[in-house]
């Protein structure tokens, strides 16, 4: 586990399971993607990411033998409490491809440093698992914090979800990324 911030942190080598690297990284799987968020590219507050659901439900306790431990030692490191574990979302960024500013925990106003200050509030985590890292752009961007982070692939980021933060424009390449979220 390695810091980058308060509550932000990096898991290196997460899935150890080869066969579940190559099931999670099949280029078919990804090119026959369902959904599409489709928000017009001139706005820097929206995103151009196609997501899968069911193909990550399918694999939900696979991914889970991995990353559960993770974000247990995230949780136990913080004092966060580990409450419902959100959908499995996976996320495509071709070239062009972006999401603006946004924080996961965004029904609340932020306070200074890009995190919630309500402590009365059950906090919740945001993670981010990285599938590739052959691609150009796309990092993953703290502008409230001056952070900017491109893990490489099979690394998790794990941060505080009230931080407000943004995928930058992806300039070559693809961007395959799991992400998931607790309340």
């Amino acid at each position: 586990m390695i810091e980058i911030y308060d509550n932000m942190v990096i898991f290196e080598d997460v899935i150890k399971d080869n066969n579940l690297i190559n099931l999670i990284t099949n280029k078919e799987k990804f090119l026959n993607l369902k959904r599409f968020l489709n928000r017009p590219p001139e706005s820097s507050n929206k995103n151009l990411a196609e997501v899968d659901f069911k193909f990550l439900y399918d694999l939900s306790d696979r991914l889970c033998d991995y990353i559960m431990p993770c974000v247990n030692k995230y949780s136990e490191s913080y004092g966060y409490k580990i409450g419902t574990m959100q959908d499995w979302i996976l996320l495509k960024y071709g070239v062009g491809g972006f999401f603006g500013t946004h924080s996961d925990w965004d029904k609340f106003k932020p306070s200074s440093g890009g995190r919630l200050q309500d402590h009365d509030i059950e906090k919740r985590i945001s993670l981010v698992y990285y599938i590739n890292d052959n691609y150009i752009g796309g990092e993953i961007e703290f502008p409230e914090l001056d952070i900017i982070v491109k893990p490489k692939a099979n690394s998790m980021l794990v941060f505080d979800a009230s931080y407000y933060h943004k995928v930058n424009t992806i300039t070559e390449g693809t961007r395959y990324a799991i992400g998931q979220w607790f309340i």
